[in-house]
């Protein structure tokens, strides 16, 4: 059953358990067993120039989320990690961690990537908006360094799944852009320069020694999937977004 929209109606809805996959949703099961992971699509939210902003609590109710088990912060493109022990608005920053069950991690995006991890041995996840800003300040390996500080992970017992996000084909930036980054994550084609953000991230990772085969890249273009995603680089200022969301599972 699709989940039902809050309503003036509908001010207390029946939220269903942590571990269900809301309908239109993608899920990441290349993760592991123990956590709940999954990427929302075009289809379960929208938002549109017809209407304000949707807030983000909002949001997780137009999933079927109770909002009281989220987490989420101020998105500022920064480097910020935050480590959670309860739900709700964690300020200003750009990465959320936790080792507690019951609190889903969220992050909201419309052409970034969300960099989800898992520390199966230390029972531990993290939720990273990583845009180019982001990239830039080192945000996923300022996440893995948090994780081995407060969690005592080990980078080699991360799993790792970066989520849909624009891609290198669509991807144009500026030379002003393309000169921060190493060559290697900026491709030329027809005059133009394109960022690879998937390799970008991913690089990190590898680089913070998370082990090659167990980073999951989706590969899949936000800019180009109109029936499936959301793009503020496609659709402008009035793009909606999609929600990524982690959390511990009571098996893990």
């Amino acid at each position: 059953m699709r989940a039902k929209r809050l309503t003036e109606e509908t001010t207390q809805p029946r939220f269903p358990p942590m571990n269900q996959i809301p309908p239109d949703c993608m899920s990441v099961p290349s993760l592991g067993d123990g956590v709940l992971a999954f990427f929302s699509t075009s289809l379960s939210l929208k938002n549109s120039s017809s209407r304000p902003p949707v807030t983000h609590p909002a949001m997780l109710s137009s999933l079927g989320l109770d909002p009281g088990t989220a987490a989420y912060g101020k998105q500022v493109h920064g480097s910020t990690v935050k480590v959670v022990s309860s739900p709700g608005n964690q300020g200003a920053c750009d990465s959320l961690v936790t080792p507690r069950k019951g609190i889903l991690l969220a992050t909201f995006v419309a052409d970034c990537a969300a960099v989800l991890l898992f520390d199966k041995r230390n029972k531990a996840i993290a939720n990273v908006h990583a845009g180019w800003r982001g990239a830039l300040a080192g945000i996923t390996r300022k996440t893995v360094e948090s994780m081995e500080n407060k969690f005592k992970t080990r980078p080699e017992d991360l799993s790792a799944y970066i989520s849909p996000s624009i891609g290198s084909c669509c991807y144009t930036v500026g030379s002003e852009v393309a000169d921060l980054f190493d060559g290697t994550f900026v491709h030329t084609r027809d005059g133009k320069l394109f960022l690879d953000l998937w390799s970008l991230n991913k690089s990190q990772l590898e680089a913070s020694g998370v082990t090659p085969d167990r980073i999951h890249v989706s590969g899949i273009c936000t800019c180009c999937n109109p029936d499936l995603f959301h793009s503020y680089r496609r659709d402008g200022p009035h793009s909606g977004r999609m929600v990524s969301v982690i959390g511990l599972v009571s098996s893990a």
